[in-house]
C-alpha cells in the first residue's frame, strides 16, 4: 500500500491559506489539492500507481521530470491536461525500480497564474517506509477467451497460472483447446531456474480433425541460456524432442544496444532429417523507448509493427508478450519468463502483422499473383479498482487472413 510522508511546511501553508479565507481575502488559488499529503509521495520499488486529486478554477496543464540521474522514462503521469472543475484526478504510472537507487521525479501543474509542484520518490528498497505484499503487483492468472465470428459466443480457450520464487516469474502452467482446420487441446509447462539459467518447456498436444481421426504429440526443449552482466540472455541453446525421440538443436543468438534494448536476433534450427530451418538474422527497430519493427534482414520485411499508446508497461513482465493474434492463442513465455533486454516503455495498441497471399481470378480459382500488406490488431485495456490492468482485448482484422474468432480477449487475476 502507498505511503504518505506528510510535510509540516504544506500543512503550515494549508493553514495559512484556509485563515486568509476565513479573513475575508478575495484572492483564491487557481488549484487546490483535496489531500495535502499527496504532494509529497513516497513509493517502494515494486509500487507502480499513485494518485493526485485537486480542483481547477480554469484549464491546467501538468508535466513530469526526473530530478535523478535515472532515465525519464520510469514514470509518466495521464491526463496531462484537463478542464476547469471538480474532482480532477492526474494518475501516476511508474515502472517497477530494480536500478539499485532511489529516483525522484517532479510533477508541475499550471493553471492560470498559480503553479504547483508534487515530489514523488521510488525507493529501491521492497520495504520503505512499510512492508509490501509483492504477491499484490503479481500476475498469478490468465484465462484466455474469443469471440466467434457472426456470433456472439465467447469460447474459453485456455488458462495458464503464474509462479514466482523471490519476486521472479519461474513457472507457468497453461491448459486449453482452440479450433483451426482441427480441434486442438493442448498442455504447456514452462519451468526456469535462474541458479543454472536452464529452462525446460514440456507441451502435450492432441488434434482431432471432425472426429474421424486423432495425432497425439508430445515435444521437450531443454534450454541452456547465457546471460550478460544486465541479465540480459545472449544465447540459448535448444534441444528438441518429439514424443521422446531427439529431432533438432536450436541456436539463438541476441544483442542489445547502448540502452539495452533488443538489437538484433540470429536464429538456426538443425534438424536430424536434413531440412534445417534458418538461418535467419533479424534487426529491432526502436522509437521513443517502444519497439516499433521487427525486420527480417534478407527480405526486408518488417514481419512485425506496433505502435503505442500513453499507458506505461510497468507490470513485473511485458504485457506486450501477451499478444493474441486470433489464431494460436498461446503467448510465447520464453520472452517473459527470460530477460531480453529492456522493455517497450508504454503498452501496444495496434500490433501489425504481416501477411502475403494468392489473389482469386474471381472464379474461385488461385492465380500466381499474390498480395500482401500489413494488417492491424486493435489492443484495449481496462483496469481494476486497484488500477492494475485486469482486461486486455484484441480486435481482429477480417480481411485476408481471417482468424478464428473476430476478438480475443486476456483476463488477467492477481494474488490477494
Amino acid at each position: 500500500m502507498k505511503k504518505l510522508i506528510t510535510s509540516i511546511f504544506y500543512l503550515l501553508m494549508i493553514c495559512i491559506a484556509i485563515s486568509s479565507c476565513e479573513n475575508g481575502e478575495n484572492t483564491p488559488s487557481n488549484i487546490t489539492v483535496s489531500n495535502p499529503e499527496e504532494l509529497n509521495q513516497v513509493f517502494n520499488s515494486g509500487e507502480s500507481n499513485g494518485t493526485i486529486h485537486f480542483e481547477a478554477q480554469n484549464d491546467w496543464n501538468a508535466s513530469v521530470s526526473t530530478t535523478s540521474r535515472a532515465d525519464e522514462s520510469w514514470i509518466d503521469i495521464n491526463p496531462k491536461s484537463g478542464k476547469a472543475g471538480k474532482n480532477q484526478v492526474i494518475n501516476i504510472t511508474m515502472s517497477k525500480n530494480a536500478t539499485g537507487e532511489d529516483r525522484t521525479a517532479t510533477i508541475t501543474i499550471t493553471c492560470g497564474d498559480t503553479t504547483i509542484t508534487i515530489t514523488v520518490r521510488q525507493s529501491s528498497s521492497t520495504e520503505g517506509d512499510g512492508n509490501i505484499d509483492q504477491g499484490k503487483a503479481m500476475i498469478t492468472q490468465i484465462t484466455a477467451y474469443g469471440i466467434k465470428y457472426n456470433s456472439n459466443e465467447k469460447v474459453k480457450l485456455y488458462e495458464t497460472s503464474l509462479q514466482y520464487k523471490d519476486g521472479i516469474l519461474v513457472k507457468t502452467i497453461s491448459e486449453g483447446s482452440y479450433e483451426n482446420y482441427s480441434t486442438y487441446t493442448f498442455k504447456q509447462d514452462y519451468s526456469y531456474d535462474p541458479d543454472t539459467k536452464t529452462l525446460k518447456i514440456e507441451s502435450n498436444e492432441k488434434s482431432e480433425h471432425q472426429g474421424s481421426s486423432s495425432n497425439n504429440t508430445k515435444r521437450l526443449e531443454n534450454w541452456n541460456i547465457q546471460t550478460n552482466e544486465q541479465g540480459y540472455v545472449v544465447s540459448a541453446l535448444g534441444e528438441i524432442y518429439i514424443n521422446d525421440k531427439h529431432t533438432s538443436d536450436v541456436t539463438n543468438e541476441y544483442t542489445y544496444d547502448s540502452e539495452g534494448h533488443l538489437a538484433t536476433y540470429y536464429f538456426f534450427q538443425k534438424n536430424n532429417d536434413g531440412n534445417n530451418d534458418g538461418p535467419s538474422n533479424s534487426t529491432f527497430i526502436w522509437n521513443d523507448g517502444n519497439l516499433s519493427e521487427m525486420k527480417d534482414d534478407e527480405s526486408g520485411e518488417s514481419w512485425m509493427k506496433a505502435e503505442y499508446g500513453e499507458e506505461l508497461n510497468n507490470d513485473i513482465f511485458d504485457l506486450n508478450q501477451l499478444m493474441c493474434d486470433g489464431s494460436y492463442p498461446e503467448p510465447d513465455y520464453t520472452a517473459i519468463i527470460t530477460k531480453m533486454g529492456k522493455q517497450s516503455k508504454n503498452l501496444q495498441t495496434k500490433y501489425y502483422y504481416y501477411y502475403e497471399t494468392e489473389i482469386s481470378d474471381g472464379e474461385g480459382k488461385a492465380s500466381r499473383a499474390t498480395e500482401s500488406g500489413y494488417e492491424a490488431i486493435e489492443i484495449s485495456y481496462e483496469k481494476d479498482e486497484n488500477g492494475r490492468i485486469s482486461v486486455i482485448k484484441y480486435k481482429h482484422p477480417d480481411k485476408v487472413n481471417k482468424p478464428n474468432y473476430s476478438e480475443t480477449m486476456l483476463v488477467l487475476s492477481y494474488s490477494e
